[in-house]
């Protein structure tokens, strides 16, 4: 995957929701946009993921919803931002 900037988004997590061995996490763009990406809970453990930790989240992504409208069919929307593909969390140097 690609590292360039347009790839990477320096995020602030609003909400971790655990739905079992998934897991909803909302970050926050720079610019206030709300971006849900599906985690495995063992990574939101791993990365010790909660709200208002600040992060890089690295993104490759194979389809997106937005407000409800997909490019390509998706099993079920998610509010906000929906984010299907990889995407790479990294605790933001600040």
């Amino acid at each position: 995957m690609s590292t360039e900037s347009h790839n990477r988004l320096r995020s602030i997590v609003r909400s971790v929701v655990h739905t079992g061995s998934v897991v909803h996490v909302v970050l926050e763009g720079p610019d206030g946009e709300l971006f849900t990406t599906l985690l495995t809970a063992a990574a939101v453990d791993r990365l010790d993921l909660g709200p208002g930790d600040e992060l890089e989240a690295t993104m490759q992504v194979a389809e997106v919803a937005v407000d409800g409208r997909r490019a390509q069919p998706v099993r079920r929307h998610v509010p906000a931002r929906t984010l299907h593909g990889g995407v790479e969390l990294s605790r933001a140097a600040v």
